[in-house]
Order: structure tokens, then C-alpha cells, then sequence
């Protein structure tokens, strides 16, 4: 494990970590933050890692990448920052690369949640749905309560036809962290394969309006004609 230097926090540092949303913002706080210096190795190793995720949200996949690489070599134990570079990884359609890097963290920590949802959803785009139900599951195990393995499994079982299992999961998500857009998206791609259009839109623009700067929702406002090109 990289050695852990002395902390010194910045108030460039706590703008970086609470930028959630406005992605454009996050990259110019965490480079201010990455820039000052004084961090250690571990919130540096976050920062690092906080700001790729602001990249990736606004497609800049090769800066996110780079970042992630940073990340894990400050903190190469650390399972997060192998799940977060996943991420980018799937973003990128590079799905076997993204699961060696989930294997990775799950060598870690067998039973991290974060790394067993990210790899459900992996397992799902490749169209290994069993798979990709048994690690939801296990992730969900560890955190009954936990909003983005229940929107990964309604995403699963709506690739699989079972849409009340999924709307089961999607309905699960939402109420327990309806703020976040994630669990409003997922669900509302259930309704739409159900064919429950006004409430899909309903969902798809709360998701806009908690990231409307995210990527993927977007794509999907913009699909759904509810959203100027």
C-alpha cells in the first residue's frame, strides 16, 4: 500500500468531493485541488479519482482513464478506485478489461458491494444475465438498502423480460434514495419496456432534473423528444 503522507485538507479538496452533479465544476475543483497540493496520498488517490468521474460524465474518457491509473497507483489496495476505473472501462465498451479490473478489487474485498454491483452490470451488457443476477444479489446481501444494486438487478431483469421483478427493484431504488438519478433513470427504462410511457417520462425527467449535465440521461431526454438536439 502507497505510503499515507500527512493531511493537509483544502478547501479546493472539499469543493472537488462535493461537486456532484455539475461535472464541468468538479474537473475545475479537483485540478485546483490536485494543483495546491498537501494532500495525502489517500485523499489525493479520491481527488484523483473524483475528477475522473466528472470527466467521464462529460465524455472525456481518456482524461477519466488516466486519472483512474493515478488513483490506484497511490492507493493500489483501495478496491474503490478499481471499481470506479471500471466504469470508465465499460463507457469505453472495453467490457473484458473492466471485469479483470472488478476481479481485481473482489480480491480485495470478496464481498464489496460497489465492486459486485459494478460487476453485475458488466455481466448484463455482455448478456450474461445469470451471472449478472448473482452478483447483484450478493451485493445486496452485504447492503439490503443499497439503491444502485437494486437499479443494476431491475436492469438485468428487464434485458430478461421479467418486468415485475423488475419494477420490483426499480420501485426498491427509488424509495430508498430518490435523489439520485440513477434510481429514477432505471426505473423509468422499466416502465418504458412495459409500455408505460408516462410514467417512464416521469421518471426520465427527475433523473434529468437531479444531473441534467449527465451524459446518459441526456441521451435518453433527447431520444424521448424531450429534450432539444
Amino acid at each position: 500500500m502507497a505510503e499515507i503522507a500527512e493531511t493537509s485538507w483544502t478547501e479546493e479538496a472539499e469543493r472537488c468531493f462535493a461537486i456532484a452533479d455539475d461535472p464541468e465544476l468538479g474537473v475545475e475543483a479537483c485540478t485546483q485541488a490536485i494543483d495546491r497540493g498537501g494532500l495525502s496520498d489517500e485523499d489525493l488517490a479520491v481527488t484523483y479519482s473524483n475528477r475522473a468521474i466528472s470527466y467521464q460524465d462529460i465524455g472525456n474518457f481518456k482524461a477519466a482513464l488516466q486519472d483512474m491509473d493515478v488513483a490506484i497507483s497511490l492507493m493500489p489496495e483501495d478496491p474503490g478506485h478499481l471499481s470506479n476505473r471500471s466504469t470508465v472501462l465499460i463507457d469505453l465498451k472495453r467490457y473484458d478489461d473492466a471485469l479483470k479490473s472488478l476481479n481485481l478489487a473482489l480480491k480485495i474485498d470478496p464481498f464489496d458491494p460497489y465492486a459486485l454491483n459494478n460487476r453485475c452490470w458488466v455481466r448484463a451488457l455482455t448478456g450474461k444475465y445469470e451471472a449478472a443476477l448473482t452478483d447483484c444479489d450478493m451485493a445486496l446481501e452485504g447492503n439490503e438498502f443499497d439503491a444502485f444494486a437494486f437499479a443494476t438487478r431491475s436492469y438485468v431483469h428487464t434485458k430478461m423480460g421479467r418486468f415485475d421483478q423488475a419494477l420490483e427493484d426499480g420501485n426498491a431504488s427509488v424509495e430508498y434514495a430518490p435523489d439520485i438519478w440513477e434510481s429514477n433513470f432505471y426505473r423509468g427504462l422499466v416502465h418504458q419496456a412495459r409500455g408505460e410511457q408516462e410514467k417512464a417520462v416521469g421518471d426520465f425527467k427527475r433523473a434529468f432534473e437531479i444531473a441534467p449535465r449527465v451524459r446518459e440521461v441526456k441521451e435518453k431526454m433527447r431520444e424521448m423528444g424531450l429534450l432539444k438536439q
